[in-house]
């Protein structure tokens, strides 16, 4: 059995979702499993020589558990990827993990109270504001075009994990 082709199917019968849905949500299951994999051969659970990355995943699967979803969440976002990005990526593991616990291959699903990161538009939007108010005052203190961008990538940074962490 295909695993990838299996969940296919059953995305376009079950979920009635379309053809480029489709594509993404397999592109974010291949890229859990490749991050899973590089994790596991670091923790010397796998080898890379022996297996691919798509290889044998139904092994792979018994690795999935909540604790480790939530630690691929914080690898996504500690790589600076798009929030949208993000929520997709989280919503393909829920569904992904729903499809093997009804298929028999988890007896759980660990993806079940994995949450998306919340969405502040509004408050981001104020921050980018303030944010490139804060990048001219310092142009009117004639601050070298490397320190402006410099400082104004932390303080951005700095508040939208103040907005996150609320």
């Amino acid at each position: 059995m295909n695993l990838l082709t299996t969940f296919k199917t059953y995305l376009k019968t079950s979920k009635d979702v379309n053809e480029i849905t489709v594509k993404n949500y397999l592109v974010d299951i291949r890229h859990l499993f490749s991050w899973l994999t590089f994790k596991l051969a670091a923790e010397n659970k796998i080898s890379l020589a022996t297996k691919s990355i798509l290889e044998n995943l139904e092994e792979k699967i018994k690795f999935l558990t909540p604790r480790l979803l939530e630690e691929y969440k914080t690898y996504l976002l500690a790589n600076n990827i798009a929030k949208s990005t993000i929520n997709r990526r989280l919503a393909s593991v829920r569904i992904f993990c729903q499809f093997c616990q009804n298929n028999g291959l988890l007896e759980q699903n660990p993806g079940e109270n994995l949450t998306n990161l919340p969405v502040f538009k509004t408050a981001e939007k104020k921050i980018q504001d303030l944010v490139s108010k804060f990048g001219s005052w310092l142009k009117d203190q004639r601050i070298s075009k490397n320190t402006i961008k410099n400082y104004t990538a932390d303080v951005r940074r700095y508040l939208l994990d103040q907005l996150v962490q609320q």
